[in-house]
């Protein structure tokens, strides 16, 4: 069979498609921990994971265009009505905000385009589970020598691979990945993976113990969510708290004798920021890590003193001065309610083209829900579209019968 517009099989786009995400998956590993190193250690030029990156880019629009077929057409008409309404909302906003940052906030408006362009090109992996279980076992790999690298900074207190470490105060371990906020996501979707190998299909348990050990060091309170969220499903869904309280206590006790004293101390730190938090600033201050600030200070502004009526159905963000950290705010901040829905749409039909229903993935969706809003930067990055797009179709491809079975 061939693929509408092309002289290549169906075969030959799966391969390349798996290829390109494959590789897509390598290099931004690679280049995000060359990139760190380079920013923590020498100081100097660290741009080469927004190099990677833009080129990545570039080769996903080819493959798009290579591979042109009528979804990838609505896909880029619908890029094209963004655009419009992106540059029809900075237009809006700078009649009133003379301090708007055009180039700026294109660039910012490409990174919310760019998951689009990776999740287009998964497309044509939605019906092959051989690949997608190659692509499942790239992530493991990195995963390995990602949870080996935390291990090896916190025992050796390694700076170039703490997940803040500019930070004095804040603890945490991330390896070679340069953003916190994909450093938090490729834990959690991969966690929800290796959960589901583990607890239902009864494989690969080593490496989700090590893989969730590990991501206790990474520091970021949408992993702990996660967490605790996991643990709370666990609960439900499969054991007595008589047995969950005991394993529980095992845990706590075999952690604290093999933690040194030093660790012990910053792990604690991270509670009493937390804590602190709550005490001064509310219990919503400290879910959102202060970022309800963010409201009061720079959308409740934006909304009566610099937007005119049409920027609430388009959007008008500036990056600079507006930026809020909340992932369903700025992206509403960004395209307004009509861009949002288009753009949510396209997300959800190009990254999440299948989603069964059943209680894991209903979690699942629910968790992510809840962190992209209180945590942010979940749209802006194309590696968290091709993680999410792997589990989905992880899941669909891989575990179909398994899911049916499920509750």
């Amino acid at each position: 069979m061939y693929n509408m517009g092309t002289v290549f099989s169906t075969k030959q786009e799966s391969q390349l498609a798996f290829f390109i995400i494959a590789a897509t998956f390598i290099l931004t590993f690679l280049s995000d921990g060359l990139s760190k190193y380079a920013f923590v250690q020498s100081g100097g030029f660290y741009r080469f994971s927004l190099i990677t990156r833009a080129l990545l880019e570039m080769i996903f629009i080819g493959f798009i265009i290579l591979f042109f077929n009528k979804y990838r057409a609505t896909l880029i008409l619908g890029i094209i009505v963004l655009f419009i309404i992106f540059t029809a909302s900075q237009f809006f906003l700078s009649l009133n905000f003379q301090q708007i940052d055009w180039v700026t906030n294109f660039i910012f408006w490409n990174r919310f385009i760019f998951p689009l362009f990776i999740g287009a090109v998964f497309f044509s992996l939605k019906n092959d589970s051989f690949f997608i279980t190659r692509l499942w076992a790239t992530v493991r790999l990195i995963l390995l020598i990602n949870n080996t690298l935390i291990i090896f900074g916190v025992s050796r207190q390694i700076n170039f691979l703490k997940t803040y470490p500019d930070s004095l105060w804040k603890f945490g371990y991330d390896g070679l990945i340069f953003a916190q906020n994909e450093a938090s996501y490729l834990y959690i979707i991969a966690l929800l993976i290796l959960y589901y190998d583990a607890v239902f299909l009864k494989t690969r348990r080593l490496l989700f113990t090590y893989t969730l050990v590990s991501s206790f060091f990474i520091g970021t309170k949408a992993v702990y969510i996660f967490h605790a969220s996991l643990l709370l499903f666990h609960i439900i869904y499969f054991i007595s708290f008589k047995k969950i309280f005991l394993i529980l206590g095992i845990i706590f006790s075999t952690t604290y004798y093999f933690l040194t004293d030093n660790l012990l101390v910053k792990l604690q730190s991270i509670w009493s920021v937390f804590l602190n938090n709550y005490k001064n600033e509310g219990l919503l201050s400290a879910l959102l890590s202060g970022r309800d600030n963010f409201i009061h200070n720079r959308v409740i502004p934006l909304f009566f003193e610099f937007w005119q009526w049409p920027n609430y159905f388009i959007g008008g963000h500036d990056l600079i001065n507006f930026y809020t950290e909340m992932g369903f705010i700025d992206l509403f901040l960004m395209f307004g309610i009509i861009g949002s829905i288009i753009y949510l749409s396209l997300y959800s039909f190009f990254v999440f083209p299948y989603f069964t229903r059943n209680t894991y993935l209903i979690f699942s969706a629910t968790i992510t829900f809840i962190i992209v809003f209180t945590s942010g930067h979940f749209f802006e990055s194309p590696l968290n579209a091709a993680y999410a797009a792997l589990f989905t179709l992880y899941m669909r491809n891989v575990n179909t019968k398994e899911l049916k079975n499920a509750k």
